[in-house]
């Protein structure tokens, strides 16, 4: 599964499910697609009227509104450089799209805003200046949000890449299965892999579960190295171990592939 897109993966439907039942969980009332009709300051927070009527009280309330490159006033009108609403343009080496001597990395390319994705572009154009041919790759680059738990994801989701053509395997596991969930008396948490039936290799992968920004790494490897999933069924894994999800999840895919 070759390629990668500007606008990263949307996550697969179970993440916000998880995450809700967490939350409910720890007294939080979820409300998802409702439209906050007006606000205002209350003595110790504020007030908040929902489209449906419902009224809120809220200590705090946080509006978030997405995230845009920061590219104005630094000085790339001098360059001759027209950023778009997706930020700077740049090739595989991170030179800035019709200039020779310019290099961009972070989240002025609007590439995978994450500070990982910052200091890989950094050692692609290191790279660069040194003559060294060195492409970025960003088929395997890893995202987390650091939730209790944990969610965390690599590579396409199933939906993407159906959208891409792909023939498409998925196989889930849930960290109930393991011993290292049951040892700790927490058995939320889910792992979902996705699989490129044509190739027999994995194309993505995500998680959610105590430390899931780690064991991420096994799916993240998998998919940079294009290792054939009967080769990831031999892999053995620590026990206990959240790790060991994945031995149930790809010997499910392995079955699928004949």
């Amino acid at each position: 599964m070759e390629g990668a897109e500007r606008r990263l993966p949307a996550e697969e439907p179970f993440v916000g499910e998880l995450l809700a039942a967490a939350l409910s969980a720890d007294g939080v009332d979820v409300r998802v697609a409702a439209t906050v009709a007006s606000a205002e300051p209350a003595d110790g927070g504020g007030r908040l009227r929902l489209e449906d009527g419902a009224r809120l009280a809220a200590e705090r309330v946080l509006v978030v509104v997405g995230r845009r490159p920061q590219t104005d006033g630094i000085g790339l009108d001098s360059c001759g450089i027209e950023p778009g609403p997706e930020g700077i343009r740049v090739d595989d080496t991170c030179r800035v799209v019709g200039q020779q001597h310019v290099f961009a990395a972070g989240d002025v390319t609007g590439i995978a805003p994450f500070t990982h994705t910052a200091s890989y572009q950094g050692r692609v154009i290191a790279a660069a200046l040194q003559g060294r041919a060195v492409r970025a790759d960003y088929r395997a680059f890893p995202r987390a949000v650091f939730t209790e738990p944990t969610v965390a994801a690599v590579g396409l989701t199933a939906a993407r890449a159906r959208e891409a053509g792909h023939r498409v395997l998925v196989a889930v596991t849930g960290l109930d299965r393991t011993a290292r969930a049951l040892a700790e008396g927490d058995p939320r948490g889910r792992l979902l892999l996705v699989a490129d039936r044509s190739a027999g290799v994995l194309g993505g992968a995500t998680a959610v579960g105590p430390g899931a920004d780690g064991w991420i790494g096994e799916a993240q490897l998998a998919i940079q190295m294009a290792l054939p999933i009967t080769r990831l069924t031999e892999v053995v894994r620590p026990f206990p171990s959240f790790a060991e999800a994945y031995e149930p999840a790809l010997r499910e895919l392995a079955a699928q592939l004949g």
